[in-house]
C-alpha cells in the first residue's frame, strides 16, 4: 500500500544572513530554501534525541542484558 502525503505547504520568509556566506552559497548554486528545511529537520531530530536520551539509553541496556524480544521466536 502506498499512501501519498500532500506536499507540505511553503511560506515566504525575510531572513538576515551573513553577506558572505550568502554569496559564497549562491555561487555555489546552493537551493537556500532546501538547506534552511534541512537545517531545521536536523535541529529537531537532534533535539529530540537529546530530550530522549535517557530512555533510548535504557532501551539499549535491557537489550544488552535480556536480548531481543523475537530471539525466541525466530525460524533461522
Amino acid at each position: 500500500m502506498n499512501i501519498q502525503r500532500p506536499a507540505p505547504r511553503k511560506r515566504s520568509v525575510n531572513l538576515t544572513v551573513n553577506a558572505e556566506l550568502l554569496s559564497e552559497a549562491k555561487a555555489k548554486g546552493y537551493n537556500l530554501s532546501q538547506l534552511l528545511e534541512e537545517a531545521l529537520r536536523q535541529k529537531r531530530t537532534d533535539e529530540w534525541q537529546a530530550e530522549n536520551a535517557e530512555a533510548i539509553m535504557a532501551a539499549h541496556e535491557r537489550v544488552e542484558r535480556e536480548g531481543l524480544w523475537s530471539s525466541k521466536k525466530r525460524v533461522w
